[in-house]
């Protein structure tokens, strides 16, 4: 699942987001804030949220979301779809309902922000 072209696309406009937010913040302290694909279950992958600093190394990494990697029914999460964006609850585990999906038109990217998926409503 880490190479699928929705996956990277994904993956791409949440970086582009979050250094959109940076520049439009005028953050001084950072070279850049990113975002990349951290490690993963067989069940879920983590999506991290990176801030770069001058020197052009990595300075600090977070959750940004976990994506599904194929299709989970259980009693925490109920069902969740191969490709569901989900909101973290801990380091090791996503929170209930998907906040949208990579495989939809809009990549799963109306429901994001450059913080996370947003809170439901």
């Amino acid at each position: 699942m880490k190479s699928e072209p929705a996956l990277l696309s994904f993956v791409k406009a949440i970086a582009q987001k979050r250094s959109e937010y940076r520049k439009e913040m005028k953050f001084t302290y950072l070279a850049d804030m990113g975002a990349r694909i951290g490690d993963g279950g067989d069940k879920f992958l983590r999506i991290m949220s990176t801030d770069i600093g001058h020197d052009g190394k990595e300075m600090g990494a977070s959750i940004y979301c976990f994506i599904a990697t194929q299709d989970v029914e259980n009693k925490a999460l109920g069902k969740v779809k191969r490709g569901d964006v989900l909101k973290p609850a801990s380091w090791k585990t996503p929170a209930r309902h998907a906040r949208g999906n990579i495989f939809e038109p809009d990549n799963g990217l109306s429901k994001c922000n450059h913080y996370g998926p947003i809170y439901l409503k």
